[in-house]
């Protein structure tokens, strides 16, 4: 059976090192769900080499990319995608698609879904999903008076493997730490938080992740030849098993802190976007995380202080990760995937 034959759906987003892999991620979680129900799953965008590695070890498959930028060029990739695969579903996640994108794509697809994060503009998709925390508190005015709008944790896109975690007990001393900046880290913060472990002295061994866009991996590597507590992991392909196992993770803001609550481990965030610090602020007032602040403004004695102060108090890491549970239960993309299938044969 071709996938023109069955059920069809096109992601459309970008990753690579430029972009970051967040919203890929997301995308994978939905994409594993329909999956997992049947479907055949399309990326199209401007993916490299770990993205379609990523893509095909779900079972996906990636498109050649869309050529950048203008609408007209968009839409005729769409159009090329619509033809090739038969994809009845279209679903969004990035800011970089042009104005009008949602809306000249409606014609062409009988369900188009965008993934949201800071609601910039009236969205003329038929379902919005924004799965942070805080988007319950967002105001949106759709297009059409018909758009359904899942918002808020109950619809995390993260990977299934979350549901299966076991967490552990909470340890009364942090003997593992997993830090986890991104695909990309940017700002260097990956350094920024090794040397404030070394400064604080926590822990047995940290877990750290370089991702492939890093450009600081050859320091990263020195220091994991000068310390044995440094445990480097080059861009894996799933955190939830390192999440699991982990006393204490430090990372940012985005679809990692989330990922950090569901599977019940305490974290602290460093935020380095927009959308991040509305999360992290979230979580920090729901006692499932510490906010940090600003990444490029937190120094190394305050992360040091910081990580030192949660390793010592064992009933409130344990108090964290209950929380965290309690707001990410892991069913996301199936209740998204529920409300998509719902409206595709309404």
């Amino acid at each position: 059976m071709t996938a023109i034959d069955k059920k069809a759906v096109v992601f459309r987003v970008d990753a690579n090192r430029a972009t970051g892999l967040g919203h890929l991620a997301r995308c994978l979680a939905l994409g594993e769900e329909c999956r997992r129900r049947g479907w055949a799953v399309f990326y199209l965008g401007a993916l490299d080499e770990d993205a379609a590695g990523r893509i095909a070890a779900l079972g996906g498959q990636a498109l050649p990319r869309p050529a950048a930028g203008a609408l007209e060029q968009e839409m005729a990739a769409l159009r090329a995608a619509r033809k090739v695969t038969g994809a009845r579903v279209l679903v969004t996640d990035g800011y970089t698609l042009p104005d009008g994108y949602h809306l000249r794509a409606r014609p062409m697809f009988p369900v188009v879904v965008m993934i949201d994060d800071l609601n910039p503009s009236p969205p003329a998709a038929h379902v919005v999903i924004n799965p942070n925390i805080y988007a319950p508190r967002l105001t949106y005015r759709p297009v059409f008076p018909d758009t359904q709008l899942l918002l808020g944790p109950a619809y995390a896109l993260l990977p299934a493997a979350v549901r299966k975690v076991k967490r552990k007990e909470t340890s009364p001393d942090v003997k593992s730490v997993l830090v986890s900046l991104g695909g990309t880290d940017p700002g260097g913060l990956t350094l920024k938080v090794v040397r404030a472990l070394r400064r604080a002295g926590i822990g047995e061994v940290w877990h750290v992740v370089v991702g492939p866009g890093f450009h600081a991996g050859e320091e990263l590597a020195r220091l994991a030849q000068a310390d044995r507590r440094v445990l480097l992991h080059f861009a894996p392909k799933m955190l939830v098993p390192l999440l699991a196992e982990s006393d204490l993770v430090i990372c940012a803001g985005g679809v990692t802190a989330s990922e950090t609550a569901a599977t019940g481990a305490p974290a602290l965030i460093l935020v380095q976007a927009e959308n991040q610090r509305l999360a992290a602020e979230e979580l920090d007032a729901r006692g499932a995380a510490v906010n940090l602040g600003w990444g490029h403004e937190a120094g190394e004695d305050d992360i040091a202080n910081a990580v030192t102060d949660l390793a010592r108090d064992a009933e409130r890491r344990r108090r964290m990760g209950e929380a965290g549970r309690a707001l990410f239960d892991g069913n996301g993309p199936a209740r998204c995937l529920d409300a998509i299938e719902e409206r595709l044969n309404g």
